[in-house]
Formats: structure tokens, sequence, C-alpha cells
């Protein structure tokens, strides 16, 4: 099975966006924030190296 990085949301069919979708709302909160926490980090990251770049 592939990583959760690997996959790339634009080329995921209906189906797929749904079970994805189905499989966040039922996530329980702790693991919720635990994936907000590793998103905003994941910016944080992207936008510190768009500021080196510029």
């Amino acid at each position: 099975m592939k990583s959760f990085s690997e996959f790339d949301p634009r080329v995921l069919t209906e189906a797929q966006l749904r079970a994805l979708l189905t499989a966040l709302a039922n996530l329980p909160d702790k693991d919720l924030l635990f994936l907000e926490r590793r998103i905003q980090s994941a910016r944080g990251r992207r936008d510190a190296q768009r500021e080196e770049g510029a």
C-alpha cells in the first residue's frame, strides 16, 4: 500500500475521495489534532523553503 504522502489528491476518483472524506470524518478528535499539527508543520517547512528560494 502507498504511504499517505504518495497519494495525489488531484487524481483521486470520486469513490476514493468519498472514502477518504468518510474516513477523516470518523477519526477521533485526538487523531484529527495530530493530523492538523502535521499539516501545519509541513506548511511551515514549505513556506520556509519558498522564502529561502525568493
